[in-house]
């Protein structure tokens, strides 16, 4: 699912109760943030092309 920044910050409790894991990627970006469960975050540059 993809959804605006506001949007998943207005409902960061949801986002967290529905799955163990989640993805941010801002549009026209290139960083990818992964958010576990287990409060480990990865940050990793997504190559271009």
């Amino acid at each position: 699912m993809t959804m605006p920044a506001d949007v998943a910050v207005g409902h960061a409790q949801d986002v967290l109760d529905a799955g163990p894991h989640f993805r941010l990627h801002p549009l026209g970006g290139s960083v990818l943030t992964e958010c576990l469960m287990d409060g480990e975050v990865t940050v990793a540059t997504m190559p271009s092309g």
